[in-house]
């Protein structure tokens, strides 16, 4: 489809489950660059409708194309919706009446069901529900977790999660203990974190300015096993300015800058990390489809030297939400991602399951 390709659904030759077809003030509904919900609402359809595809100039004879047929297309040729809805168009929430149109209007929403700035997949310290058992080069088998999450608060956008756009304010939070599970599941050490995001999404386009609290405590069961390891203080209080960009829907490239205004027990101002991810931009369905991320981490309290993570595995996405639930392997080389180990190398190898908020 070009890129300046419009669609429309024939409603004689579907029956959906909304207020869809009441409300059309005629038989057709027109879109402008179908959102993922508006394709996730079609294929919902209790039949499938034709898809009327035609350049502009071509518009009133249009040529009917099979959706199924329409949707591989539009598909195959990953557009994006970052065009200006022009005046007096109306959406409803998944279909768009009146004017072509591409985005529904900015609007408040309190608790928005989505998030505009996910969290890095590859990311050490991201907050998530997860698990993955690791072999570490010299240390054994050990479990590290991350229990927490993301959710948005407040939000001056677009609804919905697939393709939203806007600004948004979230707050997450998330606990990281590290079990060695070759001493009956010991604490080794746990992470806290806390913090303030504000995101912006538009397009392929998103940013955050995020506030975010991150301490360290030593284990009490390794304290007691081995006298001697000097329990580490650490904390620190920073802002971060991070940026992404997608290539297509499904790879993000991105990059964030962090400064702490406040350290203690080690750690420094500086640090910064990006990389690339690779992963479903649309629901899956319960076959799932395939994912991979890296990420790279260097700080100024480790001298510079750097943390590079690698992941590949399966993810669902979830229908209306675009949660990620993901089963795959873990390869880590470089600084520990513990603060408690500052100044310690380490190599992993593990299995990991993850639900990304």
């Amino acid at each position: 489809m070009g890129r300046a390709r419009h669609i429309r659904i024939d409603h004689r030759r579907a029956d959906f489950p909304s207020r869809a077809a009441a409300d059309a003030g005629s038989r057709l509904v027109t879109a402008f660059r179908p959102s993922p919900s508006t394709l996730h609402a079609l294929r919902n359809a209790r039949r499938s409708p034709r898809v009327a595809s035609a350049v502009p100039e071509n518009y009133e004879n249009p040529v009917f194309l099979d959706f199924d047929t329409w949707v591989e297309e539009h598909q195959r040729e990953r557009v994006f919706y970052d065009d200006v809805p022009p005046p007096g168009a109306y959406y409803d929430g998944a279909f768009t009446y009146g004017e072509p149109c591409c985005e529904p209007p900015w609007t408040w929403h309190l608790l928005p069901g989505g998030l505009l700035y996910r969290s890095y997949l590859a990311g050490p310290l991201e907050p998530r529900l997860g698990g993955v058992w690791i072999d570490e080069r010299g240390e054994g088998s050990l479990w590290d977790i991350a229990l927490g999450g993301r959710v948005g608060i407040l939000r001056y956008g677009t609804p919905g999660d697939y393709g939203a756009s806007g600004w948004q304010i979230d707050v997450e939070g998330a606990a990281f203990p590290r079990l060695d599970l070759d001493e009956n599941r010991d604490m080794v050490s746990t992470d806290f974190r806390f913090g303030v995001p504000l995101t912006y999404a538009s397009g392929k386009w998103q940013a955050k300015l995020a506030y975010y609290h991150l301490s360290s405590h030593l284990g009490d069961e390794l304290l007691e096993r081995v006298p001697t390891t000097v329990r580490r203080n650490y904390s620190r209080d920073a802002f971060v300015l991070g940026a992404g960009y997608f290539i297509i829907p499904e790879i993000r490239l991105y990059g964030e800058l962090g400064y702490a205004f406040y350290n203690s027990g080690g750690s420094e101002p500086w640090e910064t990390q990006f990389g690339v991810e690779f992963a479903p931009a649309a629901p899956t369905g319960i076959y799932g489809a395939p994912f991979a991320a890296v990420n790279a981490q260097f700080r100024e309290d480790e001298d510079w030297n750097g943390t590079f993570v690698a992941q590949a595995g399966w993810a669902i996405s979830g229908d209306t939400a675009r949660h990620l639930f993901r089963l795959g392997v873990q390869y880590l080389n470089g600084r520990s991602n513990q603060m408690q180990f500052l100044g310690t190398n380490e190599q992993q190898i593990g299995f990991g399951i993850w639900y990304d908020f």
